[in-house]
């Protein structure tokens, strides 16, 4: 009993380190710009981009039921939230015309500043880090 207790203390404290990031916002990268709309859930955040909807639960426990497409496949994701920041780890298998090319690993961040919503994804393939990208998002 303790222990279930225990749990529930974590999980709850977990969600208050979350920041507050629900919103409409218009994102810009360079000269491209997307909408993102992001809601707090009970136990993490609903983000929808380009009408793609994921719900991530923000207890750092590995998701590996990620959809599968042609280019990718073995898809799993880690969120959380730490220092003022949600933070999603993903990993998968890169594929080209159903063969193996190799491994993707990127690590995007989600951190409010001065009322702007700041992402941030640095992306490793093969070991090789790309570079990073970055978006400004205004709240609309």
């Amino acid at each position: 009993m303790r222990y279930l207790m225990l749990i529930g203390l974590m999980v709850s404290f977990s969600a208050i380190a979350c920041p507050d990031l629900a919103g409409e916002y218009l994102c810009k990268r360079g000269s491209t710009s997307s909408y993102r709309s992001i809601e707090t859930t009970e136990d993490g955040f609903r983000i929808t981009r380009d009408g793609n909807i994921t719900d991530y639960v923000t207890d750092g426990v590995t998701v590996q039921n990620v959809p599968e497409t042609d280019s990718m496949t073995d898809g799993k994701y880690t969120s959380k939230c730490e220092d003022d920041s949600f933070i999603v780890d993903f990993n998968t298998t890169l594929l080209y015309e159903g063969v193996v090319i190799g491994k993707q690993v990127s690590k995007t961040t989600y951190q409010l500043k001065n009322e702007q919503l700041h992402i941030i994804s640095k992306v490793k393939v093969k070991g090789v880090p790309l570079p990073t990208v970055k978006e400004v998002c205004t709240l609309q």
